[in-house]
């Protein structure tokens, strides 16, 4: 036969339970259970809390039939407002960070900065070794912080920038020779 169903809710649902119903044919009395899913969370108006640097952000709201609390959105933490003179911890170097430590402005605890490494702060090159036709020099530079030196090659010195510095004399003996040179050849002339 076909069933005539009558449906009963026995138990309604709630947001933290699930109800019941039943039903029943009149035509041969067969009784058939069935659950009710739970229903949504009656929230109260929103409540939002703002982020700051030492906590997350939150919008809330609270059911009004349980009470149960419901996160509804989530910011994340703001960056720390520092400010103030630095308390260094550990010195930056030349090729190592430092440490040092601010206390933020909103929060008012101390927080822990880097301080970069400096670098190197090299002086001028001066020269170790001076070249020379037959050999490369070598110059150098130290770093006026913390003594690190570089050192570099200089390359060997051409015939004519061996012979820059002793041009002058070159010169100077070559209009002496060629001075007595004509003075000798006027004499010669006179006789």
């Amino acid at each position: 036969h076909e069933h005539d169903w009558t449906e009963t809710v026995s138990q309604a649902a709630t947001c933290t339970a699930e109800g019941e119903k039943y039903r029943v044919c009149a035509v041969c009395n067969k009784v058939q259970f069935e659950s009710i899913p739970k229903i949504a969370h009656t929230l109260g108006e929103p409540i939002t809390v703002d982020a700051t640097c030492g906590r997350m952000g939150e919008k809330y709201a609270f059911c009004t039939v349980c009470g149960e609390l419901d996160i509804l959105e989530r910011t994340p933490r703001l960056e720390h407002t520092l400010g103030g003179e630095m308390t260094v911890l550990t010195p930056a170097t030349c090729t190592e960070d430092g440490e040092g430590k601010r206390m933020c402005k909103t929060c008012l605890r101390m927080q822990t900065e880097t301080i970069p490494a400096t670098g190197h702060t090299y002086g001028e090159w001066t020269e170790m070794v001076a070249p020379t036709m037959q050999a490369a020099g070598k110059e150098q530079r130290v770093c006026a912080a913390c003594g690190d030196a570089q050192v570099r090659e200089v390359a060997k010195l051409t015939f004519s920038e061996f012979a820059q510095p002793y041009l002058p004399h070159l010169y100077a003996f070559d209009a002496v020779l060629v001075l007595a040179l004509v003075v000798l050849a006027l004499k010669k002339k006179k006789k």
